[in-house]
């Protein structure tokens, strides 16, 4: 469901406020916005999925997945309601019917790959009993995941259009995802110099759309290391090192993309990073 404004002038460019309040279909004077739910929007999802599985035998076992996908929906500009059932702040702020309304969702991903496996091998039969208790016996398993970021809508929030119905995206021309792995880091996370305001006194609205912008992505690889020892007939204990994020990769999780006007400012900068290394040893004793 989404909440459509009934009382909205056609819509032109170069309003001034008091020629698009009398220009309101719905007693200009009287009556402001006026909202109704409508069943108007839709989305779809595409994929195609390529997987691998390896049961355990030869003293291993694996099983991993590549997915190729993408979700296209509709974006409506109010997104939220406020507790009191007030429109609440929309995500292009954008009231009429637009091309740039539809596009990749935010959590669309495109790619996502990931592998999990355990490594349990047999060795030192004829080893001394001693150097079979402590050496023997481990068990190495991990799961590895490669993840495309989100598709982020970058917004202006400093100027507006001019034609009273909220801000609205920036211009965009060219890919600004195209930066090279060397050129991307913590200040740029995307091409920000693609993006450019609309002129205010020409009142149109930006062209660079919905999901326009692929947000940081996953690079991880989680380990652990394992033994079981045998104390009694009855009570066996368990040796575990986990690490999480064991290459200690340095992994963003948002993106400033809200334009504020600002030179020098956060846009296009990282906003939050996931954990870095995480190391923890138990002990557990089964009886």
């Amino acid at each position: 469901m989404n909440l459509v404004n009934i009382n909205l002038p056609p819509y032109q460019t170069g309003w001034s406020y008091d020629a698009y309040q009398a220009a309101r279909p719905n007693n200009s004077g009287r009556f402001g916005d006026i909202y109704v739910q409508r069943p108007n929007l839709n989305s779809f999802y595409n994929a195609g999925i390529v997987s691998f599985k390896h049961r355990f035998s030869n003293s291993w076992q694996a099983t991993s997945s590549y997915t190729f996908a993408k979700t296209v929906s509709d974006y409506p500009w109010i997104n939220n309601l406020a507790y009191n059932g007030a429109p609440g702040a929309g995500a292009s702020g954008f009231q009429y019917p637009n091309i740039y309304d539809r596009g990749e969702s935010t959590l669309s991903h495109r790619h996502r790959f990931v592998f999990s496996g355990i490594w349990s091998p047999l060795y030192g039969a004829d080893w001394s009993s001693w150097a079979r208790t402590l050496v023997t016996g481990w068990r190495l398993s991990g799961i590895v995941t490669f993840e495309s970021g989100n598709a982020l809508t970058v917004t202006n929030a400093y100027s507006g259009s001019g034609d009273n119905a909220g801000p609205e995206e920036l211009n965009v021309i060219g890919n600004p995802n195209s930066l090279s792995h060397w050129d991307k880091g913590f200040l740029h996370l995307f091409n920000t110099a693609a993006f450019t305001p609309t002129p205010i006194d020409q009142y149109v609205r930006g062209n660079s759309g919905l999901g326009t912008v692929r947000g940081p992505g996953q690079n991880n690889m989680d380990l652990s290391l394992a033994k079981d020892f045998k104390v009694h007939e009855s009570v066996t204990a368990n040796l575990r090192i986990d690490a999480f994020n064991a290459l200690n990769h340095t992994q963003w999780n948002g993106v400033d993309t809200t334009w504020n006007g600002v030179t020098g400012g956060t846009f296009g900068m990282a906003t939050g990073a996931r954990e870095a290394r995480i190391t923890q040893i138990s002990f557990k004793l089964s009886f």
